[in-house]
């Protein structure tokens, strides 16, 4: 659930877009919560995030220690180029319990190999759909 800015409620979900290169890309859709169920908004695409040294107890997750894990992966997204896995996919989307219900948690796959979940404040979500017309990717990292 998220209640805008200027007070409507809306429900909010994630979905996934395959380029051409194979990349996956997500976007959120904002829905009415009531039969039909309507599609409000699109947020523009944005990538998921890989791995990073900085992650808790990264030392001994076992692609850690693969060559390459951390380094760049380039993903084109128009004409940007931005460091993205090539396979994420968008498993869950749930409220996080307390912090004044200001939050979501992610939780996500990555190249099928391992998890991560990250932690977005939902005024985020609200700017990715609702902003002003102009840029249309967006790369969420966490």
């Amino acid at each position: 659930d998220l209640t805008l800015s200027d007070g409507r409620q809306i429900k909010v979900g994630i979905a996934h877009s395959v380029l051409k290169t194979g990349a996956y890309l997500h976007r959120f859709y904002a829905f009415v919560p009531k039969y039909p169920f309507e599609i409000i908004k699109l947020s523009g695409l944005f990538c998921l995030g890989h791995m990073l040294e900085t992650d808790g107890d990264v030392q001994n997750h076992w692609l850690s220690k693969k060559h390459g894990s951390f380094d760049e992966r380039e993903t084109d997204m128009g004409e940007s180029t931005y460091d993205c896995p090539v396979i994420t996919f968008a498993s869950g989307i749930t409220n996080l319990i307390g912090h004044g219900n200001d939050y979501i948690i992610i939780s996500y796959g990555v190249d099928d190999c391992y998890s991560r979940s990250i932690i977005v404040h939902k005024k985020k979500i609200e700017l990715l759909m609702f902003r002003p017309k102009g840029n249309a990717t967006d790369v969420l990292y966490q």
